[in-house]
């Protein structure tokens, strides 16, 4: 899933839960849930397969979805005052966290990888119907999760 949706459905989960510390158990497991759902990564895999060009264009996408959410974020806060501020900080964070610390140990080049392995263990829990799922289907599907977690807000 890109980060605006998981982001997106952490601030939603955050109008709804005032303690920070459940909060953030929340949105730590919508990222998992949301990562479960097919949505695409068989077409975007292919087309990161050049392990020349995998960190440069995973950076690229990656700058992408954090200035659209981060825009995103900056339209919501305009139009809503959040009921709990630190809520919303706490899911937000622990939504985004596995693919941060994903990251992390794919650019150090971590021998061990415990969060590469849980993150793919959920990715792969849905592997039969995401392989069928095209990148047109995939954001499809993220569009639809975000704008119902937008809904939600």
């Amino acid at each position: 899933m890109l980060l605006t949706v998981h982001a997106t459905a952490a601030l939603a989960i955050s109008q709804y839960v005032a303690n920070p510390a459940l909060a953030f158990i929340f949105g730590l497991g919508s990222h998992f849930l949301l990562d479960f759902i097919p949505h695409g990564d068989k077409d975007l895999n292919r087309w990161l397969a050049d392990e020349k060009q995998r960190t440069a264009k995973l950076i690229y996408l990656t700058l992408i979805d954090v200035l659209v959410f981060t825009n995103l974020l900056g339209l919501i806060t305009q139009q809503k005052s959040f009921h709990h501020p630190w809520s919303a900080l706490a899911a937000i964070f622990a939504s985004l966290l596995p693919d941060f610390l994903v990251a992390v140990e794919s650019l150090l080049d971590f021998k061990y990888q415990p969060f590469t392995k849980l993150n793919n263990y959920f990715h792969n829990l849905g592997k039969k119907y995401s392989d069928q799922v095209s990148l047109f289907w995939g954001i499809t599907i993220q569009l639809t999760f975000f704008i119902l977690a937008l809904s939600l807000i």
